[in-house]
């Protein structure tokens, strides 16, 4: 379990620095976030 924790919050940290550099647009992260509680909040 703690291994795919480890694996998602680098995945985090990746994502932080692309938004960051301004490489990915907030708008987009924005609807991703979205997506992902309601992922959450299925489980």
């Amino acid at each position: 379990m703690s291994n795919k924790i480890s694996k998602k919050m680098a995945e985090i940290d990746d994502i932080l620095i692309k938004i960051e550099s301004g490489e990915i647009p907030l708008e987009e992260v924005f609807e991703k976030y979205k997506e992902a509680i309601s992922k959450a909040e299925k489980l």
